[in-house]
């Protein structure tokens, strides 16, 4: 995890930690501030007053996620309808894994894999070999 918090926006990053040293006691809280980690972390590619499911689907739109990260948005939308109606609290613990989750695969596909890709492109340059 540490590699992936070493690439992304400070705030975010602060944002993330937050959230999860509350997993285990406070799950509504934590799925609170994972929200909040998630704008922050999409916020450099624009959706400013976008819902997180519909910033999603924009950077999906625009080639910045892939099209299957729908589905996890697809899955914390049940988890919402389901759990206000029938279990709180399971809901919320759900919500809060289903968004850690995302966060990570967002962290992954907008600034780990960019700032891999260029490590590359420079180790690649340095040996003299181009793609």
């Amino acid at each position: 995890m540490a590699e992936i918090l070493s690439v992304l926006p400070t705030e975010a990053a602060r944002a993330y930690l937050a959230a999860r040293s509350l997993m285990e006691q406070h799950p509504d809280l934590a799925a609170e501030r994972l929200r909040k980690a998630l704008d922050l972390l999409c916020l450099k590619f624009g959706g400013k007053d976008l819902s997180l499911a519909d910033k999603i689907r924009d950077l999906s739109a625009r080639g910045h996620l892939p099209a299957q990260l729908q589905e996890a948005v697809e899955a914390l939308k049940i988890v919402d309808n389901v759990g206000t109606r029938e279990s709180p609290a399971k809901a919320a613990s759900a919500e809060a894994w289903i968004l850690d989750s995302l966060f990570k695969l967002l962290a992954e596909y907008l600034y780990v894999l960019p700032a891999k890709t260029l490590k590359m492109r420079s180790v690649a340059g340095e040996s003299g070999r181009t793609f």
